[in-house]
């Protein structure tokens, strides 16, 4: 029960990494294209605004790569939840793992 239990917990963690990785690729994000738009307003050059969209571009997609990999953690979650630990298994007599 605690292998069941330990393995959870990791799966936890990484859901609550991955949601801090997507927070601060969204802060970055923000950062830039900020950054940018302001040379652009200073300056006064159109060019900065395509510039602005490139790091814009990047880390959305990013960030949708972060929110893909969360779908798949329920599914991880949910097998996680069904498997028996390994010394439930031994201890019944089957071979099968």
């Amino acid at each position: 029960m605690t292998d069941k239990i330990k393995h959870l917990d990791y799966i936890q963690q990484t859901i609550a990494r991955m949601a801090t990785v997507s927070f601060q690729v969204k802060a970055w994000n923000i950062g830039l294209v900020t950054a940018i738009l302001a040379f652009a307003a200073k300056d006064r050059d159109p060019s900065f605004l395509w510039a602005a969209l490139l790091p814009a571009v990047m880390l959305w997609f990013l960030d949708s790569f972060f929110l893909r990999q969360g779908t798949f953690i329920p599914q991880a979650v949910r097998r996680g939840a069904r498997r028996r630990s390994v010394n439930q298994r031994l201890f019944d007599g089957h071979r099968r793992f």
